[in-house]
């Protein structure tokens, strides 16, 4: 069946600001300085310069709306959540809380799922209208 790797490699590896391509440099050393840290995501899309921008435009595009910083994250995190990406969950968790403040019972009751979140802060109802919209343009939508 040709050349299916039947192993955990990946097809590109995350990559660092000096492992990254010349062109994907600045972009990568602009989320470490924002973030602290590059997303694994982002490390992969760094492979190629013009999918980092991409992302990196889309994420900005998404910054303009009328959310707040904690309520994108949040949003996120329940797209995240949703999309049964655990790894994703913990990225946006770990921005909400340390770099939003977002309380840490806020973060856990969106990652555990549970009904006590859409009482934490905001409009529970719009915020998960919002988030099933994100989830169905932007993650695979698992409704069951």
């Amino acid at each position: 069946m040709g050349n299916i790797s039947t192993t955990t490699d990946t097809l590109f590896a995350p990559l660092t600001v000096a492992t990254a391509p010349e062109a994907s440099m600045p972009m990568l050393e602009k989320v470490q300085k924002s973030l602290g840290f590059i997303p694994n995501l982002m490390a992969i899309f760094a492979n190629n310069a013009t999918v980092l921008e991409g992302y990196l435009a889309l994420c900005a595009v998404f910054e303009k709306g009328s959310f707040t910083p904690r309520e994108r994250q949040i949003i996120l995190l329940a797209a995240s959540v949703e999309n049964n990406c655990n790894h994703r969950a913990a990225v946006h968790s770990q921005i909400a809380k340390t770099l939003l403040r977002t309380p840490a019972e806020v973060a856990a009751a969106i990652q555990n799922n549970t009904p006590e979140w859409s009482s934490c802060e905001g409009n529970p109802a719009a915020r998960r209208q919002t988030t099933r919209i994100a989830v169905s343009m932007f993650g695979r939508l698992i409704w069951a």
